[in-house]
């Protein structure tokens, strides 16, 4: 969901009756525990965005993002996703940008997170073994590094990717 509100996604919620609901947009706490409540056989996946690997954004506050991962805890989000935002011509994109975060800064989150994380932002077939290795996330998420055109996934990327998912994770396990 992006940019809905509660009424909104709890319509979506009982008409397609998911396993679970990306909140990309930043929701209130009060909302995601009514939404736990409402509909506990769903897993709540809430979004969180760090500035592009190399980006001369402010470096966001590690402290601030930690303290992020267990208020979501506890208000019933199941799993955190680290994303990239990327700010052009005075506009912030969140997500959807092709550009990989902080991996550092995000492989930090993961270690200290009382959820499991997802990483996304820029992962595809020729990055996906340095991000594991650097990140060591419980799950990517993938769009365009993997599509072949804007919003049309490449069968053969995604093989490539998920073959190099398997093999990390025996050599890694």
């Amino acid at each position: 969901t992006f940019q809905q509100d509660l009424q909104q996604i709890k319509h979506l919620v009982e008409f397609c009756q998911p396993q679970a609901v990306q909140l990309l947009n930043p929701v209130p706490l009060d909302w995601l525990r009514e939404l736990k409540g409402s509909f506990p056989e769903v897993d709540w996946w809430q979004s969180l965005f760090l500035p592009a690997a190399g980006m001369a954004s402010p470096h966001p506050d590690i402290d601030k993002l930690q303290q992020q991962m267990q208020e979501l805890a506890a208000a019933g989000a199941d799993v955190v996703i680290i994303d990239t935002a990327v700010k052009r011509a005075g506009k912030t994109r969140y997500g959807g940008t092709g550009q990989t975060s902080n991996w550092e800064l995000a492989s930090s989150l993961v270690e200290t997170s009382p959820l499991p994380v997802f990483l996304a932002g820029g992962i595809k077939p020729s990055n996906i073994m340095a991000a594991l290795d650097a990140v060591h996330p419980q799950g990517i998420d993938l769009c365009s590094g993997v599509e072949v055109r804007l919003g049309r996934k490449d069968p053969a990327k995604l093989r490539e990717l998920i073959e190099l998912v398997r093999i990390w994770e025996k050599e890694n396990n």
